[in-house]
């Protein structure tokens, strides 16, 4: 037994597993923890064949890689889209249309109804009837909070563990951090729960602070990334409400960006290959700036500028 005076959860999430036939057949993997990507590596040699479950961000690195490997490529997702939650739908049209002439064959609106095997996969089933052959099926379809010990302990749970604006449980001396936390995000004006290396890690240090006696709300622009063949996809900000959309740079180039707007107000910045104005979105967003669609036709060294003058830097 260990005595404590602050104990910090950072318990992270599970991949969620489908309730479907077939589902723990050999060949079928889920991507979420070391051990996982070294069954995959161990595997995928001898698998000419995959399918991938799923069009986020997960989903979507592992079929290029697969295809990088010269497998045979199929990607199914639920959604109309690929990456739905996560980027505006020019940025998704853009990374389905590149992903493809890659090789990947995207199949979006697919429900799956079973997967087949014989004590090893052979082929997923889809809703509709469609047998895709598998040699191998990979699960990306989220991951699910790790509540168990906070259950247990009486936490207070909401799609996580919830936390207040310092990350502070509904114990006391308990703290959450990361995949299995749920807060109040001021920008979003609700409470989310967010799965990136970046809110892991701004959690991580936030937390230290507290406990060394400097206690400060949590307030942390929120930003991920993703590599994707030959596209890196940057993302600052959470675009909930977003109903305006102004694109910067030139998809046909690989390289732009959309800027999410609920009317006047920025919400969120999708970059593909322009690193250099994620940077300066993440700025424009911390310093609560809302540029015009002018700002940003004047290109990213005036919004960084405006941003600078905002923040007095």
């Amino acid at each position: 037994m260990l005595d404590w005076t602050s104990l910090v959860l950072a318990t992270g999430a599970r991949a969620r597993i489908p309730a479907l036939p077939g589902v723990a057949l050999d060949g079928v993997f889920t991507l979420r923890r070391m051990d996982d990507a070294r069954r995959i590596r161990a595997a995928i040699g001898t698998a000419g064949r995959v399918v991938i479950v799923g069009g986020g961000f997960i989903g979507m690195e592992m079929a290029h890689s697969c295809v990088g490997l010269g497998k045979a490529t199929t990607l199914v997702e639920a959604a109309p889209r690929i990456l739905a939650r996560s980027v505006a739908p020019a940025v998704s049209a853009h990374m389905e249309a590149r992903s493809r002439a890659a090789g990947i064959d995207i199949r979006t609106d697919v429900q799956l109804a079973a997967i087949e095997g014989d004590g090893r996969v052979r082929a997923i089933v889809t809703a509709s009837g469609d047998r895709l052959e598998a040699d191998m099926v990979i699960l990306g379809i989220g991951a699910a909070p790790d509540v168990a010990l906070a259950a247990e302990a009486g936490l207070a749970l909401d799609n996580g563990i919830a936390v207040d604006g310092h990350l502070h449980t509904s114990v006391a001396g308990i703290y959450a951090i990361g995949d299995c936390a749920s807060f109040e995000d001021r920008r979003a004006g609700r409470r989310i729960r967010l799965e990136s290396v970046q809110n892991a890690t701004s959690q991580a240090r936030h937390v230290a602070r507290v406990l060394a006696g400097k206690p400060q709300p949590y307030d942390e622009v929120a930003w991920f990334w993703s590599d994707q063949g030959d596209m890196k996809l940057q993302t600052a900000g959470l675009a909930f409400e977003a109903n305006r959309w102004v694109v910067s740079g030139k998809a046909e180039e690989n390289a732009f960006s959309v800027y999410h707007f609920d009317g006047a107000r920025l919400l969120a910045v999708d970059s593909v290959n322009r690193p250099a104005e994620h940077m300066v979105a993440r700025n424009l967003l911390a310093a609560g700036i809302d540029p015009s669609e002018d700002d940003i036709a004047a290109g990213p060294q005036h919004l960084k500028r405006l941003a600078a003058g905002r923040s007095g830097g």
